[in-house]
């Protein structure tokens, strides 16, 4: 549930459930970071934005790796047909021989 509680003189949306409001600031209940930043003056009037915690910028980076390994087992499936070829595990060189290296080997497949 999200209410509105006063900064500085100006609204801000507050969820009570995930965050704490402590000495005029608001804070995340879980990782304990400071969620508000200083007000910033836009087109003549004053808004506060929230930033992301610790915990969401972790929970951020774990979707982000996880579809990245679907991606990359997509592609695999797409290019090898043999599962054991799926399990293969591949050196990073550099971007663009392995981008190279992986459209020969897709063109020969075609």
């Amino acid at each position: 549930m999200r209410e509105t509680i006063l900064l500085d003189g100006i609204e801000y949306p507050f969820n009570p459930e995930k965050e704490d409001f402590i000495d005029g600031h608001v804070y995340c209940k879980k990782c304990g970071e400071q969620l508000d930043v200083e007000p910033i003056s836009l087109f003549g009037e004053r808004h506060i934005f929230t930033k992301a915690c610790l915990c969401e910028r972790k929970k951020q980076e774990d979707i982000k790796r996880q579809q990245k390994l679907q991606n990359i087992q997509m592609l695999k499936q797409a290019c090898f047909k043999s599962p054991i070829q799926w399990q293969w595990y591949y050196v990073k060189k550099s971007e663009k021989l392995n981008s190279w290296i992986n459209k020969q080997y897709c063109d020969s497949l075609a």
